[in-house]
């Protein structure tokens, strides 16, 4: 599980762009990637640029996100972070995490958050304080599981599900990888995305410079985004 266990300390699409940036090719471990993650990464950073730019898109587009005191994120996902961090945001962040996730683990977590913003880690079954509908927004992140469906980690359902009755407000899923992924890698579980969430951004944007990327999974040899 060394890919799921990435996913739990930075979540999944900090992998993927992480994965992206390896200088060797990753054809021949590509197998063990999609046993854990629901896709493989385009190189050379190609699979960074792209979600990084989603994310932004999202960010400007969701008003609510730059509005709220307080954000609440559903597992750690530090590329949303990183990409906050481009913007006059003060909000308190708040990173929900699994109660599987060991002390070393969370030590590891706590290095990787910038500084320089606000940021607390907050562990099962303890949630945040003042969680006001007016005042918080929680923030999840998936992919497209097709058919009104969402791809997430096993634990962040537990996450989701613990915040059932503590908290009455929005729940955000923000999808940077628009399109769908029906494959149901070890440790994922898809959901109905309207049970769960009140406001989905599926990104729409496929082009990044007029260049064309491949994301693969278990489906197709090349999807293109």
């Amino acid at each position: 599980m060394r890919y799921y266990n990435l996913i739990l300390e930075l979540g999944a699409f900090t992998v993927l762009s992480m994965l992206s940036h390896i200088k060797k090719s990753l054809e021949l471990v590509k197998d063990d990637i999609l046993e854990e993650l629901p896709l493989v990464p385009p190189q050379e950073g190609v699979a960074d640029k792209y979600i990084r730019e989603n994310l932004k898109n999202a960010i400007e587009d969701i008003k609510k996100i730059k509005n709220k005191e307080h954000l609440v994120l559903v597992g750690p996902e530090l590329i949303f972070i990183e990409t906050l961090l481009e913007y006059n945001i003060h909000s308190q962040i708040s990173i929900s995490v699994h109660h599987s996730l060991n002390d070393e683990s969370l030590l590891r977590l706590y290095k990787n958050v910038p500084r320089i913003i606000n940021v607390d880690v907050i562990k099962l079954p303890e949630i945040p304080h003042n969680l006001r509908p007016d005042k918080a927004l929680i923030t999840a992140f998936g992919f497209n599981g097709g058919s009104g469906y969402t791809l997430i980690p096993n634990v962040n359902l537990d996450i989701l599900n613990h915040y059932n009755g503590k908290y009455f407000g929005e729940i955000l899923l923000i999808n940077p990888i628009d399109f769908p992924v029906f494959s149901r890698p070890n440790g994922w579980i898809t959901v109905r995305t309207s049970k769960y969430f009140t406001y989905c951004y599926n990104s729409f944007q496929h082009q990044i410079d007029g260049e064309s990327h491949g994301f693969e999974n278990t489906n197709t040899e090349a999807i293109k985004v």
